[in-house]
């Protein structure tokens, strides 16, 4: 079931077969036309089918809109959200196959038996919990009401219509008192008057704190059991909305701690900086006050165990009990007459080897041993005694020959800490010793059996035979627990698989990580990694290199994942240095993404991304040794990583220092000779240095293959040198590539400086401005823009960008 969202007649659908759907009876009609109740012939089970209006049904423009919101509602897979079955056209109709839900609408439950304050709060995590899982996938719902809620006889509570009132509605006005209770925005139904927030009714850019305040006003007549809001009028309901405070909630229903009054109140606050960011950071509030509550409760994780024992076969990790097989090394005694219990030691966690004789290993076996290796890094680093050498310093030692002694030079250490993943005949088996780099003794080695539901204990046991072994000072086993980030070993093995397709990333691979840092979320909602790993992601989406999503929405997601990782713990570099992303790549706050990268390098000194988008803000800022200095450490910090070293021969390129840049792209491409990002950036550097004939080429040669990468650079190319109907070609080729896929304005506009067409030229900046598009930021300092320095459009958008003025 779908509640209609406007009102239009036209004949029923009753009686008739439609495809392999039986219409039984209709449940609500709508602008965007019917929900029926139907049987699906095929598998035998009673459906709802949401049909396109007839009058849309030729609008191509409305069924792409209803396809996508269709095909995003059909990936929020929860058990407190509506399913989506699928999109189908059938005899000329368009519709939506949806879950069909027996029950009553809250909104009937809370006129006819109002729940008491403990069944309220239970509804009023499910309804969060529904939401929080839209917003992990980035979908702002814009109608959270009671008649969108659908409680069942067992109280279990199913949230609809998400995400699909925006897309169907192109023309409606609104008018006070309007009987239909709906409203538009830019021709789009978004939501009933009684429940939007401030800034729907003002007609503003919503995020997910519309959301919060839709949620707010249900969670609030939930307990109260009326609409704080509600008045006689359309028009009077508007006004309480923006002016009028809501009567304290406890004035009205007995039984509200004063912590649940303040939570449904913030989620109130008519200025949406005041709210919660997400229904995730009120989720994890409302979970914190039921733990205050009932000191016992812990948050559900809907795990099905099921779906975990299929998964177990998969893995071909089957349950067993620990063991120790004859072949495998018994534990050895203790070698530590060297060390002292409060020296300082210094630690190299290498990637956990796999060793299966005679065949491949998949993908998620090499999952798993990248997400041990980075995991087990992580929780040492936790402890005081310890330094542990970062991820990215190790990872090029997979899969090379060990020698102990050697590695341990190379990577200034004193202890290695090795694993193997074996193959026994009962299963995979989890080999680990710990090495002494002066010597090559081992001073402690085990095996383990692989269980999967024990994988965190398992961690957990390592790392206590590292402190023991190195005698080490630690504060006890709060320390490990706090860096398990979750205790659902499902959630883990999802934000493992996250990690390992973010580390390999290419445009599948970000989308397939963001799919399962998301997975992990829906599982445990307080998995503060899991949200920093979606943050990390998101803000690489707006690039060329990973997908055509808008800049608006990649940061709008960004921001929201890395605010609500930050809630549940504040402590994460990855959620700052997302944040600083942000304030770098898109609001261009250049003061606050320096505070957000010095603050992830101060919790994490090793931590790579923070270096490397520290050096690319120090060098927007003119500040030129600083930010080699910095790409250097990135570097050094990730030095397996061709990003890391192109960053370095970037940064010296935009210094000024053509001959490094040259130098360093040179080495990186013998390395890397497929690597047409470094080629591109290459070419530009012989751009600038004069070399304008090598850069020609390469440039020609980069646009056959890639000519949204490579078509700006070209176009410029040709007309500095003076070939403008070549440069000419290359636009109109670009235009015509403009309508088949996104191309940043700010191309256009460099195509139009080699022009010398500056009117033209700042057409497209302004453009690039108005899109925030991230490299606009570079304006200052990089010398293709040059020839505009003497205009004065060009000093005004250097100071609108608030950017130092350009040094010579």
């Amino acid at each position: 079931g779908l509640k209609a969202l406007a009102s239009e007649s036209q004949a029923s659908l009753a009686g008739q077969t439609i495809g392999a759907y039986r219409i039984e009876r209709l449940l609500g009609r709508g602008g965007m036309g019917e929900v029926y109740l139907a049987e699906d012939l095929r598998l035998e089970r009673p459906v709802a089918l949401k049909f396109l209006a007839r009058r849309l049904a030729a609008d191509s423009w409305a069924r792409r809109r209803l396809i996508r919101e269709a095909q995003a509602v059909a990936r929020l897979d929860h058990p407190n959200i509506c399913a989506v079955f699928g999109l189908e056209e059938a005899d000329e109709h368009s519709f939506i196959v949806m879950q069909y839900v027996e029950g009553e609408t809250l909104a009937v439950r809370l006129r006819q038996r109002p729940p008491v304050p403990a069944q309220a709060l239970r509804f009023a995590e499910q309804i969060v919990r529904a939401i929080a899982e839209a917003h992990a996938h980035g979908l702002i719902h814009r109608d959270i009401k009671p008649q969108n809620v659908i409680v069942s006889d067992n109280e279990q509570l199913k949230v609809l219509d998400f995400g699909l009132a925006k897309s169907v509605e192109q023309t409606r006005d609104l008018a006070a008192g309007d009987v239909a209770n709906q409203i538009s925005q830019n021709g789009l139904v978004i939501g009933t008057i009684g429940y939007m927030s401030p800034e729907q009714l003002r007609a503003e850019r919503l995020d997910f704190r519309s959301d919060v305040f839709s949620l707010g006003t249900l969670l609030y007549e939930l307990f109260a059991g009326e609409n704080p809001f509600a008045r006689a009028s359309g028009a009077e309901t508007i006004s309480a909305i923006l002016t009028v405070q809501p009567p304290p909630l406890r004035n009205l229903a007995s039984g509200v701690s004063t912590g649940l009054e303040r939570l449904i109140h913030k989620c109130l606050e008519k200025d949406r900086t005041a709210r919660f960011h997400s229904a995730t950071e009120l989720l994890y509030e409302l979970s914190l006050l039921e733990q205050k509550n009932t000191p016992r409760w812990q948050p559900r994780r809907y795990l099905n165990q099921a779906a975990f024992l299929a998964f177990l076969a998969l893995m071909a990790l089957p349950a067993f009990v620990y063991f120790r097989s004859p072949s495998s090394p018994q534990p050895l005694a203790t070698n530590v007459s060297s060390l002292s219990p409060a020296a300082m030691h210094t630690l190299a966690v290498l990637p956990i080897a796999i060793e299966r004789a005679g065949e491949n290993v998949g993908q998620e076996v090499e999952y798993l041993a990248h997400g041990l290796t980075e995991s087990l890094i992580g929780k040492l680093s936790a402890l005081p005694d310890l330094q542990v050498k970062a991820f990215t310093s190790v990872a090029g030692y997979k899969d090379k020959p060990l020698v102990p002694q050697t590695i341990g030079q190379e990577l200034n250490v004193d202890t290695l800490l090795l694993g193997k993943l074996l193959w026994r005949r009962t299963g995979w088996a989890l080999q680990t010793e710990l090495v002494s780099v002066k010597d090559g003794t081992r001073i402690w080695s085990t095996e383990r059996a692989l269980q999967l539901d024990q994988v965190l204990d398992l961690q957990d046991d390592i790392a206590k035979s590292v402190i023991a072994n190195l005698r080490l000072r630690t504060e006890g086993e709060s320390n490990l627990l706090a860096h398990r980030g979750t205790t659902n070993p499902q959630a883990f093995r999802q934000y493992m698989l996250g990690r390992y397709y973010w580390r390999n990333r290419t445009d599948k691979n970000i989308h397939d990580a963001i799919h399962h840092f998301t997975k992990a979320i829906e599982i445990d909602p307080l998995y503060a990694q899991a949200h920093a790993g979606l943050a990390d992601s998101y803000v690489l989406l707006s690039t060329v290199s990973f997908g055509k999503t808008p800049t608006e929405e990649a940061m709008s997601k960004a921001i929201a994942a890395a605010k609500d990782a930050l809630s549940l713990n504040d402590n994460l570099p990855e959620a700052h240095t997302a944040l600083g992303v942000v304030n770098l790549r898109y609001d261009w706050e250049w003061q606050q993404a320096e505070k957000e990268f010095q603050r992830a390098i101060a919790l994490k000194p090793d931590y790579a991304p923070a270096h490397y988008w520290y050096s690319s803000l120090l060098i927007i800022l003119g500040r030129r040794d600083e930010a080699i200095a910095e790409s250097e450490l990135a570097k050094k910090l990730d030095p397996f990583s061709a990003p890391s070293v192109m960053n370095v021969c970037r940064t010296l390129s935009l210094s000024r220092q053509y001959d490094r840049a040259i130098a360093c792209y040179d080495k990186l491409l013998q390395e890397k000779p497929d690597y047409d990002h470094a080629k591109y950036l290459r070419g530009l550097v012989y751009q600038r240095s004069e070399r304008t004939e090598e850069a020609l080429a390469i440039f020609q040669t980069l646009y056959q293959k890639n000519p949204a990468l490579a078509g700006a650079a070209l176009g410029y190319a040709y007309g500095k040198q003076g070939k403008m109907k070549e440069a000419r070609q290359v636009l109109t080729e670009m235009e015509a590539l403009s309508k088949r896929r996104y191309i940043p304005p700010q191309e256009f506009a460099i195509i139009y400086i080699g022009l010398g067409d500056h009117d033209n030229a700042f057409r497209y900046l302004d453009q690039a401005y108005q899109e925030h598009f991230p490299t606009l930021a570079y304006i200052a300092i990089d010398p293709i823009f040059a020839n505009l320095r003497a205009d004065a459009r060009y000093t005004t958008l250097v100071a609108r960008l608030k950017l130092p003025s350009p040094a010579a």
